[in-house]
């Protein structure tokens, strides 16, 4: 086979083995070949390259998409049912996971395959694996129900039991806390003889005998009153001790089991303060292995990686990069040996297990990093005659404006809030476009011009009331901006003046609890008729407001089963018409504003949380676009209440999406992003019926 041949033959392999299981798909066997496409571009790499792309019925088509969560050191990809797992047997690294019914599996990390499981029965927790020489031992514990028969989080004494894994046969007795939930545990080896070392709720650690269900030595309380995220066992200079790390600090701890006492060892604490700072760094997995002679440590948390290094390395090779892929922060991770090459094994939150080989790099240079500050789009504007993205990063809470036709150039920085953004909203202005954002934490409202990234007017205090949803509209002739609360207000602000254009509009005084303003949207009702303010609130309606007036039109519309949380107008016709969405109710709703009436039943299509909603124009038509966690885009008709051509499918959960005009979408789906335009031939584009 000639050398491009073969190099085309690791690519392909390398992206279809990256969407072994895509989201979207229903759990297919067959990967599409649009998922296959849009994965070689996330690699740097042309879809016809690797044999993907072919014919596809989807309105949208990938141009670039960036490459941040792509790896090339990505071996497989698997999926816990509920409860998991990681550990090691016979040198292997395995995945552990017990679904609903309290069956306990025991998969291959490398391969998939099934290796052990038996039936632990309702009610059983997963604690840790638990390895005791050529045998695995999976420790498990008991959920009881509470007062009221409810499934509880409530474990009492003596509920830890260790099993074999291959027929649940119970190993020694009994043991734990006198009351609490051991969340995190090890197998170490005290005295010559084995033990389980396990957190408690009171904050302290402490080491049990299997055998008699006793505890060794004194409990150790370096995490006090927090408890660790992570247990790990190593050999230090001939000795065993517990590599632990604090769950909500982060602090790294040495100490010996047998007697309870913090040991200095910056060899081990070191490379896990290399992470990134601040909150994104908390480390919540961890795991001390030797392989082939050498001692390696790998960890991961709420960055969402796995980093790993061997500890003799003393960096002269450099720290090798992390492994990414991940959704979810990590709460597990695992180092062993298949087929005689290592291996490092992640496991997130939300049960996605990844399996890397720990080459340094993690791709050849072709994947593209994209805007440094964007993961999540929050809004696009058209600026000096080039459309912007506005993005943001929700860990550090930058936000910054970029260039989708050219995605490498430098990303403008933007305003920053403390805690973030709590919503973003644009507005023309005397030729200005200006962009309007909500803190989360220092509560104020920043108008930053967009064509120079300055502050526009001083920023607006929103005071007690924390703001959740932004609109804008124009009142008397003039710029306004809405702000929704927390507390169940709304006012209307003037940018320039930072006074208020109307009385505060306040939640009914019959509510005990004030309910939250969830959405805002506002748009004229018809050519000549009244600007419109559409208000969301917490007890699942909308409600219409004459802005001009700031009076109500008749009654709430309702329909969803959720709080909406986005609500986007469209013009179809003469028709003026609002789309809405509501999280986790999986489905659309199209409303004529005039009237407040639902335009018929709802669009169905989604599975889970929708978290993206955004409208525009294709072929000639008005269309609504929808993502969300299904790892689906889909595109639907407003106007023939249907859904257009087949779903956009993607590897991950889709997080965000924002229409650039006419022109195409940006979609955030991971922690990439990638720029979609129209097909060729659009699905019904020659349909003249359906234009307006």
């Amino acid at each position: 086979m000639a050398e491009d041949e073969r190099e085309a033959a690791r690519r392909a392999e390398i992206v279809r083995r990256s969407v072994t299981q895509p989201r979207g798909t229903g759990g297919q066997e067959a990967v599409p070949g649009q998922v296959l496409a849009l994965e070689a571009l996330r690699f740097g790499w042309r879809p016809e390259d690797v044999g993907a792309g072919g014919a596809s019925d989807a309105p949208w088509a990938p141009v670039w998409a960036t490459g941040r969560g792509a790896d090339e050191r990505l071996v497989r990809v698997l999926r816990c049912v509920v409860d998991g797992r990681l550990g090691v047997w016979d040198g292997r690294p395995v995945v552990l996971d017990l679904d609903g019914r309290g069956d306990l599996r025991v998969r291959d990390a490398v391969t998939g395959e099934r290796r052990a499981g038996f039936a632990a029965g309702g009610g059983t927790r997963l604690v840790a694996a638990v390895p005791d020489g050529k045998r695995l031992l999976a420790l498990t514990g008991r959920e009881e129900a509470d007062g009221a028969g409810l499934p509880g989080r409530r474990e009492s004494a003596g509920t830890l039991r260790l099993r074999d894994v291959v027929d649940g046969t119970p190993v020694g007795v009994p043991f734990g806390p006198d009351k609490g939930l051991a969340m995190v545990a090890a197998g170490v080896v005290v005295d010559g003889r084995p033990a389980v070392v396990c957190d408690d709720r009171d904050g302290l650690v402490r080491v049990w005998d299997p055998a008699t269900g006793c505890e060794i030595g004194d409990p150790y309380a370096g995490h006090a009153p927090d408890g660790p995220a992570s247990l790990a066992v190593a050999e230090r200079d001939g000795r065993t001790v517990v590599v632990s790390v604090g769950r909500w600090t982060g602090n790294v701890r040495v100490w010996d089991p047998a007697t309870g006492r913090e040991i200095a060892d910056d060899g081990l604490t070191g490379p896990v303060r290399e992470g990134p700072p601040g909150k994104a760094g908390r480390i919540d997995a961890l795991r001390v292995r030797r392989c082939r002679g050498r001692t390696y440590i790998a960890f991961g948390g709420l960055a969402r990686t796995v980093r790993w290094r061997a500890l003799d390395d003393a960096g002269v090779n450099g720290v090798p990069e992390p492994f990414v892929g991940l959704e979810q922060p990590v709460v597990d991770v695992e180092f062993g040996v298949a087929d005689g090459q290592p291996a490092v094994v992640g496991l997130a939150f939300d049960g996605e297990v990844r399996v890397w080989r720990p080459e340094r790099r993690r791709h050849g240079g072709g994947a593209m990093d994209g805007p440094a500050t964007a993961r999540r789009v929050r809004a696009t504007a058209r600026v000096a005659g080039r459309w912007l993205v506005v993005g943001d990063d929700p860990d550090s809470g930058e936000t910054g404006a970029w260039n989708p036709a050219d995605p490498q150039a430098a990303v403008m920085a933007l305003t920053r809030h403390r805690g973030g953004v709590a919503a973003m909203a644009t507005l023309t202005e005397t030729g200005q476009t200006l962009l309007v954002t909500a803190g989360h934490e220092d509560r104020l409202i920043r108008i930053t011009d967009l064509a120079t990234a300055t502050p526009a007017y001083p920023p607006i205090d929103c005071g007690a009331e924390q703001p959740q949803c932004l609109a804008t509209a124009v009142l008397d002739g003039r710029p306004a901006v809405l702000v929704g609360s927390a507390e169940g207000t709304v006012r209307v602000w003037d940018p320039a003046t930072g006074r208020q254009l109307r009385p505060a509009l306040k939640p009914p005084r019959e509510d005990a609890v004030p309910r939250r303003i969830t959405a805002l949207a506002a748009t004229a009702s018809s050519d000549n008729g009244p600007t419109v303010v559409l208000i969301a609130r917490s007890d699942h309606t909308v409600r219409r407001w004459d802005l001009n007036h700031w009076q109500p039109l008749d009654g709430p519309m309702r329909g969803h089963r959720r709080a909406v949380s986005r609500i986007v107008p469209v013009r179809c016709g003469d028709d003026v018409l609002a789309v809405t969405v509501a999280a986790f109710d999986p489905q659309l709703w199209v409303w004529d504003v005039t009237t407040g009436r639902a335009r018929d039943m709802p669009l169905r299509g989604h599975r889970g949380l929708i978290t993206g909603l955004a409208v525009t124009r294709l072929g000639g038509r008005p269309v609504a676009v929808s993502g969300g966690h299904d790892g689906t885009v889909r595109t639907w008709d407003v106007r023939q209440m249907a859904e257009l051509g087949e779903p956009l499918r993607f590897p991950h959960r889709v997080g965000s999406l924002a229409a650039l005009g006419e022109e195409g979408l940006i979609v955030g789906f991971g922690d990439d992003l990638t720029l979609l335009r129209p097909a060729e031939r659009a699905p019904g584009s020659d349909d003249p019926s359906s234009a307006g």
